[in-house]
């Protein structure tokens, strides 16, 4: 009973997918635009993109996809439906996280060999990606569950796209900005790019990034529980 229940949610985000070719294109767009920068970039040009380029799946492929996806069914009234049916808190997040996490890894394998950047080390490469994008899922989550409506909850994903963009970027230049980056949810694959192969799967950012994701997951617990509530 329960397997058919998770395949049925599984099923229910695939149609969902494939029934909003406008949302399908803002999922693979980070890959299109990084695509057309690779054929008019040069190699030293496509190192310094490669980390905008994942920004970009971190907050369109990852975090976009779920914010948007739940804040549908807030609005038609499906997440109370599917709470009070008896779908299981660990069922219903893990159908809403599977297809983001795929689509993710996915864009994030093709953006460094478009681009074709050197020196990857493969193995922290999917570690750090993988992480990183649970994360922004994670806080989407959240964001969508705890938000009264769409618009509020575009908001804060938009606020999580700009700290994504711009934290990086100011670290370079402002010593405070870097150690509030190194405690980031992105930190971690701003320190994997400025390193590559010398960064350590044992570096703090990988621990502050675990951090995140129970700190969120904590979190989300509650969320969930509140949204039995609403009306």
């Amino acid at each position: 009973m329960g397997n058919n229940r998770f395949m049925s949610l599984l099923w229910l985000r695939w149609q969902f997918i494939w029934s909003n070719k406008l949302f399908l294109l803002s999922i693979i767009s980070p890959v299109i635009y990084m695509g057309i920068f690779a054929a008019f970039g040069n190699s030293e040009i496509n190192k310094f993109l490669v980390g905008m380029g994942l920004n970009l799946v971190y907050s369109f492929t990852a975090g976009s996809f779920v914010s948007t996806m739940i804040s549908e069914e807030k609005e038609k009234k499906n997440l109370k439906s599917l709470i009070l049916s008896g779908v299981k808190q660990g069922e219903y997040i893990t159908t809403v996280i599977i297809f983001p996490i795929i689509f993710s890894l996915v864009a994030s394998i093709l953006i460094p060999i478009m681009m074709q950047i050197e020196d990857m080390e493969w193995g922290k490469f999917l570690v750090v990606v993988s992480l990183t994008s649970l994360v922004f899922i994670l806080l989407n989550l959240l964001f969508a569950f705890l938000a009264k409506n769409q618009t509020q909850t575009t908001v804060c994903s938009l606020t999580l796209v700009l700290v994504a963009s711009i934290l990086p970027i100011s670290s370079e230049f402002v010593k405070s900005a870097n150690t509030v980056m190194e405690y980031s949810f992105i930190g971690a694959n701003a320190k994997y790019f400025k390193e590559l192969s010398d960064y350590q799967l044992t570096d703090k950012t990988i621990f502050v990034l675990l951090s995140w994701i129970v700190m969120t997951s904590i979190a989300l617990y509650f969320a969930y529980k509140k949204n039995r509530k609403i009306d």
